[in-house]
């Protein structure tokens, strides 16, 4: 699930039960909350209006403001989680790798199975994510062909139906396609679980193909720098579900991968809980908090008189003051008590000396 609409259900949008609310107009999962919680909270929010007349609720943009404010509090909580991880006592597992998986250098031509893949098994899953840029084959006994590659995880190989798929033409031995946009792949399942990449041919599907015998890696001693985030290796089977638990080979089958891999914020995707688990709980109200912050933005800047609120445009900036002292205490204590269970992307920065804030 993409960011940020994976943290849409946190907060919701207002539980309130007002017939002029509820008309048919009001957007699916308004009323939604994994937390418990809603943009119109009466101890951190400020009252909201309802328009006198019941003819108005039709017209009237409050639905539309509020969605707007919870997706901007939204981005804007996910930048400044980032932040104060980086500013404060964390620090990155790893360093960004862009480059290439599988040599260029190959001497024999190897037999293969029906199915043959290159695997990429994480080390490190929640919140890396993978970008595909360029896929080149090394193949012999198929020169003129198109060659299909499918893109595939463990949960694929066993239903038969590939994320996404793609075309090489071969010439000369060798064949290189080029992504127009490049292809994403979350390594943390939706189930919070390590998820691996596999390209896949089907052998069966073109007589006379035999993959070269170039190595995942240089093979020249030198420590690979995606070796932080994953192990590489070839997988061939009889059976595509079979490269499930396939025997695995130095030799990448042929592929050659340029890539980027990098540590995101996916991992704020999995499933929390936000009623019972301390740090999630605080997550989930600096959600609440931004979205209500952003709210008061968009009122006070907004030129024309207010329907929406019965209280003035000073004690709206009051309110959003508060809102901003709240989240300067809830978004450092945060960063500093990060569970070791919700990323891999970060560890403790030993050389910050961590201070106590009050939640």
């Amino acid at each position: 699930m993409a960011l940020p609409e994976c943290l849409d259900t946190v907060v919701g949008l207002t539980n309130t039960e007002c017939p002029c609310f509820i008309t048919g107009d009001e957007p699916t999962g308004y009323d939604t909350s994994l937390s418990g919680l809603y943009l119109d909270d009466p101890e951190y929010g400020f009252p909201l209006k309802i328009p006198l007349n019941i003819e108005d609720c039709s017209t009237n943009d409050l639905w539309t403001r509020l969605t707007a404010a919870r997706s901007a509090g939204i981005k804007q909580f996910i930048t400044d989680m980032g932040a104060n991880m980086l500013g404060g006592p964390m620090k990155r597992t790893a360093d960004p790798f862009n480059g290439y998986v599988g040599d260029d250098d190959h001497t024999l031509n190897l037999t293969p199975d029906t199915f043959i893949a290159i695997k990429l098994e994480p080390k490190i899953y929640r919140g890396v994510v993978a970008k595909l840029h360029t896929v080149t084959l090394y193949l012999t006994g198929v020169n003129g062909q198109t060659i299909n590659v499918e893109v595939h995880d463990e949960e694929t190989l066993i239903t038969g139906t590939a994320i996404s798929d793609f075309d090489v033409s071969i010439a000369g031995g060798k064949g290189t396609f080029t992504f127009t946009t490049p292809e994403l792949f979350d390594f943390q399942s939706a189930a919070n679980q390590p998820r691996d990449l596999y390209l896949v041919i089907n052998v069966g599907d073109y007589a006379g193909l035999q993959p070269r015998n170039n190595n995942t890696n240089c093979d020249c001693g030198k420590k690979q720098k995606w070796d932080k985030y994953f192990y590489a290796h070839g997988v061939s089977a009889s059976t595509l579900a079979g490269l499930v638990d396939a025997n695995e080979s130095s030799y990448a089958n042929g592929f050659r991968i340029n890539m980027s891999v990098a540590c995101g914020n996916s991992w704020l995707c999995q499933p929390f809980d936000y009623v019972n688990d301390a740090w999630a709980r605080v997550m989930a109200e600096a959600i609440a908090l931004y979205g209500m912050k952003k709210l008061a933005g968009m009122i006070l800047t907004n030129p024309n008189p207010e329907k929406y609120t019965m209280i003035t445009r000073d004690e709206i900036a009051f309110h959003r003051d508060r809102l901003n002292t709240l989240l300067s205490q809830r978004m450092p204590w945060l960063a500093q008590n990060m569970p070791a269970y919700a990323t891999d992307c970060f560890t403790c920065n030993d050389k910050i000396k961590v201070s106590e804030y009050l939640v």
